[in-house]
């Protein structure tokens, strides 16, 4: 890049010469993910606005830079700020974080990428808001607008938030402005309420793509309801596991569940959300999943699956005749179901005590997850971020960041339909797969309708130790390979997965190629970010698609 020093000087009359960051420490900390990778960032751009965007983008085009934007940076196992391809510059947008609008009366709120699921939280507990944003299970600093592109997981009835959102503000890669839905009818009172346009909608072509950089967003909250409930059942075995998912599919097409609003946990996932491995005396992993599973606290232990789930319900009557039918449901097949409503945590909290002697389980943490400040209510929570931490052998912080923590962590981010065979089959493999590799398969599934659920496999490994990053690896890529082949495809791709994840359709790829260069003629913006479809990025997301071994042998900047 020889003319990369006066593509710098020109930024930094853009955003500010304290806003172009090249200092080597800095670089080191934006270009680490919690895997091996080679991918280098030249620099750190970080404009105020949505003007300094524009202008860094129409830099990037008369210096054929490459940009990588980010909002937070908190995407964990899938690839956290580092770009896709060697040598981008990263457009951090975390100083662009104001909430520049918000009506109770119409549930809605409009924020920049900047904005996290913790400020939004506090914006809207300071004002005495009956209102909240579908949070994720990830941590509470990522960014909201980061997990609406990536069309991330929320929890409960606005839960898929890319569904959930509208009037999106981006710069095109030629440096033009974007407004999808109503915005280009300068109709300020009714653009924030609809995502559909008159005419062909843009809305849909913003989301995971590369097409352009999204500086703005509207998205919808929900209504607190006047009687909350969540729900916590143990699945007794796996052949029971069918049985129960029928019934949850049921309780949903009957709208007693909500969309997102219900998850299921293997042993592995619970067990790596409550504690770290419980490493033997030599230090070593245990020889049998029974010798490491019993170390379940008694009152979840023997049980392959847990399950939690919320009930909103409008009134006492309403809250009790769905207590009524979720247990007429699924009780002759769940081995343990405990329904939280205030009558039952004012019996449970004096208990306290003897219930964690007997069971070996504090239910205040149960309580609060499922009731008093659940996640299902808008509220964020590190719970299952610090499975990330499963296999360290030092302490768990009190405040959890992978990267910095050099933890080692992959995603596998793919689509089930909603039947208790498909899921069997599905889980096997992740089973299966995570074993051959020394690994324990840390799996979940969220009801996003009647007819799919999403699955989140988490591959937690300890970078340290010699061997597991390539056996994580090898680990992540059979997984992917594997559910691809067996018919269940990715919904989410990390920078670790873009090259395997491709579309086989050569008519969808040419598509892909074509709107690309409508929007980045000189492929400014994301190069490799789903975009897979251009042959240069084809080309050089396969060359980098060496044996784990390879690639953490020959690295030179591996981080962590």
């Amino acid at each position: 890049m020889p003319e990369l020093d006066a593509a710098l000087a020109a930024l930094r009359a853009v955003v500010g010469a304290e806003h172009v960051i090249t200092e080597s420490s800095v670089l080191s900390e934006y270009g680490t993910a919690t895997f091996a990778h080679e991918n280098r960032v030249r620099a750190v751009v970080r404009p105020v606005d949505v003007m300094q965007v524009r202008e860094v983008v129409r830099v990037a085009n008369r210096f054929r830079l490459q940009l990588h934007p980010v909002s937070r940076g908190r995407n964990w196992g899938l690839g956290s700020r580092v770009p896709v391809l060697d040598d981008n510059l990263v457009l951090d947008l975390g100083r662009m974080n104001r909430i520049c609008d918000f009506s109770e009366e119409l549930g809605y709120v409009t924020v920049e990428p900047g904005v996290t699921f913790r400020q939004l939280t506090e914006y809207l507990a300071g004002r005495q808001s009956q209102l909240y944003a579908a949070v994720i299970g990830g941590p509470p600093d990522a960014s909201l607008i980061g997990n609406a592109l990536e069309r991330g997981d929320g929890l409960g009835p606005v839960g898929e938030r890319s569904e959930q959102c509208c009037a999106l503000e981006a710069v095109s890669g030629r440096g033009e402005l974007i407004r999808t839905g109503l915005a280009p009818y300068d109709c300020e009172a009714v653009t924030p309420l609809w995502s559909a346009s008159v005419g062909p909608s843009m809305h849909g072509l913003l989301l995971q793509s590369s097409f352009a950089i999204v500086t703005r967003m509207t998205i919808w909250l929900a209504r607190r309801p006047s009687h909350f409930q969540g729900v916590c059942l143990t699945v007794p075995s796996h052949d029971a596991l069918p049985r129960v998912l029928e019934k949850l599919r049921s309780l949903q097409h009957d709208g007693i569940l909500k969309p997102n609003s219900c998850a299921l946990w293997n042993a592995y996932k619970l067990m790596a959300s409550l504690m770290q491995y419980p490493w033997g005396a030599n230090g070593q992993p245990y020889a049998s999943a029974a010798e490491l599973l019993a170390h379940l606290p008694r009152g979840l232990a023997g049980a392959p699956w847990m399950g939690m789930a919320a009930l909103y319900s409008a009134s006492e009557a309403h809250a009790r005749v769905e207590r009524r039918l979720l247990r007429k449901a699924l009780g002759a097949d769940v081995s343990r179901l405990i329904v939280f409503h205030r009558r039952s945590v004012s019996l449970l909290r004096p208990l306290r005590g003897l219930i964690t002697k007997v069971a070996g389980l504090d239910p205040e943490l149960l309580i609060r997850l499922l009731y008093s400040s659940s996640p299902f209510l808008g509220n964020p929570t590190e719970f299952s971020t610090a499975s990330a931490y499963w296999r360290k052998r030092t302490a768990r912080p009190a405040s959890v960041h992978p990267d910095r923590d050099g933890c080692g962590l992959h995603w596998v981010c793919t689509a089930v339909p909603f039947e208790g065979a498909h899921v069997r089959k599905h889980a096997d493999i992740l089973e299966r797969t995570a074993l051959e590799h020394g690994l324990e398969p840390n799996i979940s599934y969220l009801n996003a309708s009647p007819r799919l659920l999403k699955c989140f496999a988490v591959i937690a490994y300890d970078r340290a130790a010699a061997g597991e990053e390539e056996a994580a690896r090898a680990c992540h890529d059979a997984m992917l390979q594997r559910l691809m082949a067996a018919g269940y495809p990715p919904l989410r791709l990390g920078v670790q997965s873009m090259r395997l994840g491709m579309p086989q359709d050569p008519e969808h790829m040419a598509l892909i190629r074509q709107l690309k260069s409508v929007f980045d003629p000189n492929d400014v913006i994301a190069p490799g970010h789903y975009d897979y479809g251009t042959s240069r990025v084809t080309s050089a997301l396969t060359e980098s698609s060496s044996a784990p071994g390879e690639l953490a042998a020959r690295s030179p900047r591996l981080p962590g």
